[in-house]
């Protein structure tokens, strides 16, 4: 989704059976050649496919997304078929299979590369990135959308950074030729007003004090005739 293009090889309905308590199998078919994915969330265990090499499995709660695991390459014929052997609770998703393509990867990445950036300038709370002249569609940042990021596109205003799919978005119009992020912690300028105005309280109360006491000082008495 964010390559705009189809990478993953939906492959054919998958099939479960398990015989007694021995292990789950998922049987499928996939595109010759490209490299096969499991997505569990809360799964403990390991899986085979195709009799190769087992991969171990360590989900657990709370989860935020599942797992996604290689789990090998698809041969020839296509079938896969994919033995689980959980520990504990066993929970997959609807398509816990998919495929990956690597010819699809390659020519995806190629396109971005080609219209993406040209140059990327990253300091401490800041990124800068030149893009081709007359860009339009979505600039994305490969980072998690967080409060605090502000982006502009060309000499346009800043503004709260945009979210798209859990990333930074920054939206083109054809006008600009370079895209800007800063960040800046949430609250600091509120903090910052606060914390100078407490230190000008404090600096009052000082001059305040030192006043009161030099009224509050004996006057010496004039010397004696």
């Amino acid at each position: 989704m964010l390559l705009g293009a189809r990478v993953y090889d939906p492959p054919a309905p998958i099939t479960r059976t398990r015989g007694g308590r021995g292990p789950v199998t998922l049987t499928t078919t996939c595109t010759p050649g490209s490299r096969a994915y499991l997505s569990a969330l809360t799964f403990n265990g390991s899986a085979t496919m195709n009799g190769g090499r087992p991969v171990a499995f360590a989900g657990k709660l709370p989860a935020v997304r599942p797992p996604l695991r290689s789990i090998g390459v698809v041969p020839a014929s296509g079938k896969v078929r994919v033995e689980l052997r959980h520990t504990g609770w066993l929970d997959l998703p609807e398509q816990p299979i998919g495929c990956l393509v690597p010819g699809r990867l390659e020519r995806a990445v190629q396109q971005s590369s080609a219209t993406g950036a040209t140059q990327i300038q990253v300091g401490g709370h800041s990124v800068i990135a030149r893009i081709p002249a007359g860009s339009t569609g979505t600039a994305i940042l490969a980072i998690a959308r967080i409060k605090g990021w502000r982006c502009s596109a060309g000499d346009g205003p800043a503004r709260p950074a945009a979210a798209y799919l859990g990333l930074i978005e920054v939206p083109l119009d054809g006008t600009a030729d370079s895209v800007s992020r800063g960040f800046r912690p949430p609250g600091l300028l509120k903090g910052g007003a606060v914390g100078a105005a407490v230190l000008a309280g404090l600096a009052a109360t000082a001059l305040w004090y030192r006043r009161t006491r030099r009224g509050q000082e004996p006057v010496a008495a004039p010397p004696a005739a």
